[in-house]
């Protein structure tokens, strides 16, 4: 319905979809009307184009065709929200509004509240960076509009200034894939001079400086000559205290990955950080360096009382309704700063039922608030569908090499039958040379094949239910598990259970009888060792059963990551360079990386050795 006193209208500019409705109908008359701009988010905008270009002409022919039966005729409606008695009433929208907001973001949102929150925007995201000639609605109660909005920050635009009837003049700097100004007319988009406005997501009150980020490790850390382990590491912190969303850092297991979100959330003045942790221990850990470091922590629902800076909550309470409530609530209020997603991988390797309560988890995306996501592995190859079960778009990846340094990989071939004696030989030799709280962990494949060698190797054994989180704290308080933690008896037998976010100090053995599941679950299981720089010795046992044959055609029908462990098992080369490759397309090997030397790689050396030996190029 456009004209010299109406501007209404859908446009896409910089392939982004926005929506530009009257503002002020009387200042028309003067040929200077005011009108607002709606950006909507990609894939709004993207469903609001396909319906105008190919639903809304299939629609109105088929309401064409019907009023065609009774020999009437009635002209298709320029509404987008329209029934057959006109455009929608405010009543209409505000039912529409209010009832999909509430099932979708757990809060009901008004058309008030809407209008508190757009004006609170357009004023918060634009004046206060740089906009200063925009036009903004000069009511009285534009400071309730702050209070009621706060920080809320969904892609929505700035106010612009509509000089005549056929031309709008937006500035583009809500979005960072809009940061220059143009000028919207009947001959299409033309941009002129780039205006010096500086992204939202930069502004330079939130962006920290490398000092800053630097005195709040050490804050975090109680250490005045803290440092960054590693460059991704320090720009994973970077990225997330200038709230670049999504990020997701993946950094190798033992590598800090807790401090991406820790600290930022020290830098904050204010406002909560939400953490989503997979597992009761981890979600205990994590209390506890938090509020060692100084930040005020809790679980859920214990947070729900308060606004707590850090909350831990499990996978299951953060679909629940009463969480989703509460956490709208805190984002409405301009408090929610991060929404962190630790141990992400298992959002495609958990287990059937806990994978579907993991990938629920993108229902928090609807809080409108920059988003996390920590992991030790996540392959190049399953990036995609990483992305697709959280659905994700053009997220930011920071990745570190994958390599274990300090990790000595070998595997043993036995006979059939032999496994359990081969790990028992292995444990005999190592205890009596173990110091003081060292110990190590074996993994089975199940539950039983666990239980039974723990009454071999007369040792504790360590399972959970891996459909109920819960039940790693369950395992966690038995007497076995805790004598081991205390190094009282200094081995353990385990399944996968033990493999992710349980931080143990003093591992250095870890021993695999049967191949294990994937490459991914390995990574992550050995990595239980040497998180303090310690050197380990990581052994897989198998049996002449099971081994992997040289077969390319049989290994074209497995999965992908069973043709993995096959590669990494009967490799002739180097192990760690198989594992480089599967997890982060990293191909150097041990001497390349310096790293200690896996089996394949020491025998190829002793084999080197001897041979110059043997021309009497080294000296005995």
């Amino acid at each position: 319905m456009n004209g010299i006193n109406r501007d209404r209208n859908g446009f896409v500019i910089d392939g982004e979809f926005v929506l530009v409705t009257q503002y002020h109908k009387s200042l028309s008359h003067f040929d200077s009307p005011k009108v607002i701009p709606r950006f909507l988010p990609e894939q709004i905008g993207q469903l609001m184009a396909m319906y105008m270009v190919y639903v809304r002409p299939l629609t109105d022919w088929w309401e064409a065709d019907q009023w065609a039966l009774y020999d009437k005729m009635s002209l298709p409606s320029d509404f987008i929200w329209h029934d057959k008695n006109g455009p929608w009433e405010s009543s209409q929208m505000l039912r529409a509004v209010s009832n999909w907001t509430l099932y979708y973001m757990g809060r009901r949102i008004t058309l008030q509240d809407w209008r508190h929150i757009a004006v609170a925007i357009s004023k918060k995201l634009a004046c206060n960076r740089g906009v200063k000639k925009a036009d903004f609605e000069n009511d009285n109660d534009d400071d309730d509009s702050e209070q009621v909005a706060g920080d809320i920050w969904s892609g929505q635009p700035l106010v612009a200034q509509v000089p005549g009837a056929h031309r709008v003049r937006v500035i583009t700097a809500s979005k960072p894939s809009l940061k220059r100004e143009c000028v919207v007319e009947a001959g299409g988009l033309a941009p002129i001079k780039q205006p010096k406005i500086l992204p939202l997501n930069k502004a330079v009150s939130e962006v920290a400086s490398e000092q800053a980020l630097l005195k709040a490790l050490q804050a975090v850390l109680q250490d005045d000559h803290a440092e960054f382990r590693t460059p991704q590491q320090k720009e994973a912190v970077r990225l997330a205290a200038a709230k670049e969303t999504p990020l997701v850092a993946i950094l190798p297991t033992g590598s800090g990955k807790s401090l991406v979100f820790m600290v930022p959330t020290m830098l904050s003045s204010s406002g909560v950080t939400i953490v989503v942790a997979p597992y009761a221990e981890l979600k205990r850990q994590l209390v506890t360096r938090c509020i060692d470091a100084g930040l005020d922590c809790k679980h859920w629902p214990e947070a729900q009382e308060s606004w707590p800076r850090v909350v831990l909550v499990s996978a299951e309470a953060a679909l629940s309704n009463d969480f989703l409530q509460w956490a709208a609530d805190v984002g409405v209020r301009g408090k929610l700063n991060w929404v962190v997603i630790d141990e992400c991988h298992l959002t495609f390797t958990a287990a059937d039922e806990y994978w579907g309560k993991l990938r629920g988890l993108v229902l928090l995306c609807n809080l409108g608030c920059p988003f996390v996501f920590l992991t030790g592995t996540l392959p190049l190859l399953c990036q995609r569908e990483f992305e697709e079960a959280m659905q994700l778009q053009n997220p930011l990846y920071i990745r570190a090499s994958s390599h274990c340094v300090n990790v000595e990989y070998s595997v043993i071939w036995v006979r059939n039958g032999q496994g359990a004696t081969e790990v028992q030989k292995l444990v005999e030799s190592w205890v009596a040379g173990l110091a003081p709280g060292e110990k190590g962990v074996i993994y089975c494949n199940s539950h039983m094949k666990c239980k039974v060698l723990a009454q071999r190797l007369g040792c504790h054994y360590y399972h959970g239910n891996p459909k109920d989180s819960n039940a790693h704290f369950l395992a966690q308080q038995e007497a076995g598990f805790q004598a081991w933690l205390s190094s009282e008896t200094p081995y353990i037998v385990a399944t996968a259970a033990l493999g992710t976010g349980i931080d143990v100090p003093g591992i250095t053995h870890v021993i695999h009888l049967e191949a294990p599941h994937s490459i991914i679950d390995y990574a992550q299981e050995a990595g239980r060792a040497g998180r303090g720089g310690e050197h380990v010795v990581a052994v897989v046992v198998i049996e002449e059963k099971d081994w992997p044959e040289e077969d390319a055609a049989k290994d074209s029908c497995l999965e992908l990551k069973q043709r993995e462990v096959n590669s990494f098992i009967r490799t002739k080369g180097c192990r760690r360079r198989i594992l480089g490759q599967c997890l982060d397309s990293n191909l150097q090997d041990c001497k390349g990386i310096e790293a200690v030397l896996c089996d394949n790689c020491r025998r190829e050396e002793v084999v080197w050795k001897s041979e110059l030996s043997t021309q009497g190029m080294i000296m005995s």
